[in-house]
């Protein structure tokens, strides 16, 4: 029994799934470009990114209903990253100490630590890292009584955190009381609000740096002194030998003779 050939598709029907296999070729085409174009512009502030080993950052959720005020809903958008920073425990009088803080919304907690170690050289404090709110303008200050704290860059202007959600603060201090001292460690983050008006500071870290400061060496202290007064003791030098040089002279031992004589009679 002969069998049947099925007859070739028609011009229209073959015309048909060719303009089906274009138009889904171009909307997949289309899909791919948009999603490459949103992962390359998306900012750290929008959108932070998620680090591999699990300590990624996250977005925040939802802002509350209750949330009416136009800044607690800038700052409840705000994404969270890391902030970590070194913590001396002892320090010495008159040494000085750097002091950095590190801000990231991608780096993990390791690298932040590393980060801060390889900065200040200081491989012996105590690292802090905590989880706070990232603006893209950031403030930062380190302020504590008995101590000379030197910014590296002025505290009162605002620090442009980078695209990739990054900023860094230093401190040179140098403590110049013994005992027990504290340092206040304060990050603002800076809000700027739709109506134009002056940026809104809010503070998002406030850490309390209890500090045990020990007079250290007493011959390096000695050397110190020596060293800042170096003029004052050679003027002492020199005016208490010019003294002993005119005691010893002639016409000193006549000055002093006719000053004990003087006295001798006022007190008669």
């Amino acid at each position: 029994m002969p069998s049947r050939r099925s007859a070739p598709p028609s011009k229209e029907e073959q015309g048909r799934k060719s303009s089906s296999a274009g138009a889904g070729g171009v909307l997949l085409f289309v899909t791919i470009v948009y999603a490459l174009v949103r992962l390359g512009t998306t900012e750290f502030h929008k959108n932070p990114g998620t680090h591999p080993d699990g300590t990624a950052t996250r977005a925040l959720p939802k802002c509350p209903s209750g949330i009416e005020d136009e800044v607690g809903h800038i700052e409840c958008g705000l994404p969270i990253g890391s902030a970590a920073f070194n913590a001396p425990a002892t320090m010495t009088r008159g040494v000085s100490q750097v002091i950095a803080l590190f801000v990231s919304v991608r780096d993990s907690a390791r690298v932040l630590t590393e980060q801060v170690k390889t900065a200040t050289g200081d491989t012996v404090s105590r690292v802090e890292v905590t989880r706070v709110k990232v603006s893209p303008r950031m403030v930062a200050r380190l302020e504590g009584q008995g101590f000379n704290i030197t910014p590296k860059a002025s505290d009162a202007i605002p620090i442009a955190v980078s695209k990739r959600g990054f900023a860094e603060w230093e401190w040179q201090v140098t403590p110049t009381e013994s005992g027990d001292q504290l340092l206040v460690l304060t990050l603002d983050a800076v809000i700027r609000l739709k109506t134009g008006d002056v940026p809104n500071r809010q503070t998002v870290l406030r850490r309390r740096i209890h500090v045990n400061v020990t007079i250290g060496d007493r011959m390096r202290d000695f050397g110190q002194f020596l060293k800042d007064y170096w003029s004052v003791i050679l003027g002492l030098v020199a005016l208490v030998g010019t003294v002993i040089t005119f005691i010893r002279s002639k016409r000193g031992r006549r000055f002093f003779h006719r000053a004990l004589t003087f006295f001798d009679a006022f007190r008669r």
